[in-house]
């Protein structure tokens, strides 16, 4: 699993300790559970259920929210 984090900003997140410019943020909210999405440039989207807490490159859905 890539280690990513966002900085306080909300600009660049660092996977595996190389920085990318955050392109795009965007909130979900669906059936009370939140799944925030980032589009980093050069890189792709990265992925939050926990609102930013963590981020991970794979994105959760479906049943595994049931």
């Amino acid at each position: 699993m890539d280690k990513i984090e966002m900085n306080e900003y909300g600009t660049i997140a660092t996977v595996n300790g190389v920085d990318y410019k955050v392109t795009n943020i965007h909130g979900w909210d669906d059936f009370g559970h939140t799944l925030d999405t980032a589009t980093l440039e050069g890189y792709g989207e990265i992925y939050s259920d926990d609102e930013g807490a963590t981020w991970t490159d794979s994105p959760r859905g479906g049943e595994e929210w049931c």
